[in-house]
């Protein structure tokens, strides 16, 4: 395999607010997981109060250490007074979050526009 990785995540900013696409539609794998967790925790080292939404739209799978990942981030975000929030998931994904019992955890929102005017 090459030595260059992609990212797994599409990152811009609107209304003063991180919003995060992903590339993939299945985060199951250990090494895209690592990645992707990686790629996450960047976007908050070295801000002060981040804003970030998560959009899952074409996200269809999530395993339970892809969702390691995004409590860890929470943690980060916390630690650093910021605001984090997930939308656009897909309804069987949603499923996962509800038997995970992170439904209460995360901040969830149907569209990206909603979680943006939320912060």
């Amino acid at each position: 395999m090459s030595g260059g990785q992609q990212q797994r995540i599409v990152v811009t900013e609107q209304a003063n607010t991180v919003i995060v696409q992903f590339r993939d539609s299945k985060i199951l794998e250990d090494r895209t997981i690592q990645q992707l967790g990686t790629e996450l925790i960047d976007l908050v080292q070295g801000r002060s109060s981040p804003r970030l939404v998560l959009d899952f739209t074409g996200v269809k799978y999530l395993s339970s250490a892809a969702l390691g990942k995004l409590i860890t981030l929470r943690r980060k975000v916390d630690q650093v007074g910021g605001k984090l929030r997930l939308c656009e998931i897909d309804p069987e994904t949603m499923d996962v979050f509800r038997i995970a019992k992170l439904d209460d955890y995360f901040e969830i929102f149907g569209d990206q526009k909603s979680a943006i005017d939320s912060m």
